[in-house]
């Protein structure tokens, strides 16, 4: 069934929302050549391009963090999940490890939208108030 956008996992920052989910199309897109057991160069040519988009789906969250106040705990804390997330997906991309990467993939994102996007949201429209 592959991951599915629900209503509860919106932001209210439309470019964000969208880019959240686009990303889930893409990690469904990696379950599907998994599970036709596609090729490796297939699956690594997926997660390349999931690689890239996660990258400019970060920078733009992290634009949007420079409207935090200066010394923004949840800045600092964000952008270290940021860091996190990357290095372990290129771990897992390194190692050809598809399946590790899809669990990896699947666990963190909603739980990443769910708790600390959907908070800095809030906090980017509590400043807006």
């Amino acid at each position: 069934m592959g991951l599915v956008w629900r209503a509860e996992m919106a932001t209210g920052i439309r470019a964000i929302d969208l880019q959240h989910e686009e990303l889930l199309g893409m990690i469904n897109a990696l379950a599907d050549a998994q599970a036709l057991a596609a090729d490796a160069s297939v699956l690594a040519d997926l997660a390349h391009r999931l690689d890239a988009y996660i990258v400019f789906h970060f920078g733009t969250e992290e634009n949007l963090m420079r409207g935090l106040p200066r010394g923004s705990e949840h800045a600092a804390e964000h952008c270290r999940q940021h860091r996190e997330f990357v290095a372990e997906l290129e771990k897992l991309r390194n190692a050809g490890a598809y399946r590790d990467l899809q669990a990896y993939l699947e666990n963190w994102i909603v739980a990443h939208i769910m708790r600390a996007d959907r908070a800095l949201a809030q906090q980017l429209g509590s400043l807006a108030r």
